[in-house]
Formats: structure tokens, sequence, C-alpha cells
């Protein structure tokens, strides 16, 4: 089994500091949480049965602050055996309304109810989803 590199400094001290570096100000918020697989019963967890899952040491983390431009900023930076990789993306609150705006269910000619496909869309588009849903 390949073993990567962990970093030694706290995942939610490296995401403050790359959020710090990208964004020119400090992050408003930094939250953390441990990296999990599931032992067994993976999905019978949708059907009321029990899942043993597991927890890794390596924790993945993010930092966030508030923006007034109307767009949401994503910097993914994952570390792997080549390296680190870091993948930017953003989309805009209009952006995001549009989306939303097309997954309402609609009612066809026979009155049932037509479920838009799902959502396909970049990293900004889906954590911005998230927000919007929060919002």
């Amino acid at each position: 089994m390949p073993m990567w590199p962990a970093p030694t400094s706290p995942a939610s001290t490296r995401a403050h500091q790359a959020h710090s570096a990208h964004a020119g100000a400090p992050a408003q918020a930094v939250a953390s949480a441990p990296g999990t697989w599931s032992i067994a019963g993976e999905h019978a967890d949708h059907f009321g049965g029990i899942v043993v899952m597991g927890i890794s040491e390596l924790r993945a983390a993010a930092a966030v602050s508030p923006r007034n431009d109307g767009t949401i900023k994503v910097r993914f930076i994952e570390h792997t055996h080549e390296g680190g990789k870091q993948t930017d993306d953003s989309i805009t609150l209009d952006e995001l309304q549009e989306r939303f705006i097309q997954q309402q269910p609609q009612i066809d000619e026979q009155g049932r109810t037509v479920i838009p496909p799902a959502p396909e869309g970049s990293l900004a588009s889906r954590i911005g989803g998230v927000i919007w849903t929060m919002i």
C-alpha cells in the first residue's frame, strides 16, 4: 500500500495560512474534520442499518472569509504522492441562483411532478450550492 508523506502541522493551521496568503486577509473562520471511511455497511444506513466507520488521523480543513463582490472562490489544496496540487474555481451568486431555479421541481401536463436531473458542476458550484441552501 503506498504511503504518502503526511504534513506535520495541523490541517487547520495550514488552511488558515493558505487562506491568508491567497486572499490577502486572515480567515474569519477555520474548521477541520477527521478523514473517515466505512468499514462495513456502507449503504445500509439509508435503510436504517448499522455502519461501522473508521476515523483517520489525517484531517480536512477549510478556511473562509466574507467577500463583497458576489463571488464564491474556492482553492482546493491536496497532498498526493506526487506532491502538492491546487485547484482554483469560482462561481457567482447570480449563477447559483440560476442553478437553484433550474432545480425546482415542475409539474407536467398530466399533473405529475418532474424532478430535474442532479446538478453538475465544479467544486465551487457544489460548495456554493451548500452555502445557498444554508442561506
